[in-house]
């Protein structure tokens, strides 16, 4: 071997060994790339996580009550301002009434709305600031809540309702408004509840 005549014997053992791992590992993506491609080795599975709540949970929750409570404000110091308010009296009564009432019908009816995922296996519920994990088989049963009579006093009318065995962080009850057509979240949720029931 008249290349490594002049060579260090170690470094030129340590060259070769580096290399034969290299040349291994090389070899080793190939095979674990075909494997796979051919299903002997399975691929490693992706958690999908479906929306089922309403992409306009965040403006029910917050911004129209906001917005609603600001317009009143916004009338009333007009009115305060105002030189030629005759009876301020009546208009601050009005005014109460406008922010009041709705705000207590938004602290019952939207206020408590969550932003919901799903997957296989767990809920994935969210407050805006806090989001933790539920597995369904802590879900006792699902029910739609409707009250069309409210009127625009609750919109969108459909509300799915989610009941824990135990109590979460969140409460015992999830509400959400269904990202689409309720009966279908109801259904999506049941069958996903059997389904690792069955697994489990």
């Amino acid at each position: 071997m008249p290349a490594l005549a002049g060579s260090d014997p170690i470094a030129c053992c340590i060259g070769i060994a580096s290399r034969s791992r290299a040349q291994a590992a090389v070899l080793n993506r190939h095979v674990s790339r075909a494997c796979q491609s051919r299903g002997f080795f399975p691929r490693p599975t992706r958690i999908v996580k479906k929306t089922i709540s309403s992409p306009f949970t965040f403006f029910f929750k917050f911004v129209f009550p906001a917005l609603w409570v600001a317009i009143g404000l916004f009338v009333l110091f007009r009115s305060v301002l105002d030189p030629n308010t005759k009876d301020l009296f009546l208009v601050i009564l009005f005014l109460i009434v406008w922010t009041g009432v709705p705000t207590l019908i938004n602290y019952w009816n939207n206020f408590p709305l969550k932003r919901v995922h799903l997957d296989d296996s767990l809920l994935y519920v969210s407050n805006y600031v806090e989001e933790i994990t539920i597995p369904l088989s802590s879900i006792d049963y699902v029910q739609a809540s409707a009250y069309p009579w409210m009127g625009w006093w609750r919109w969108p009318p459909y509300r799915i309702v989610i009941t824990l065995k135990n109590p979460s962080e969140f409460g015992e009850k999830i509400l959400i408004i269904p990202g689409f057509y309720y009966k279908d979240v109801v259904n999506e949720l049941r069958t996903a509840m059997d389904a690792q029931s069955r697994r489990s």
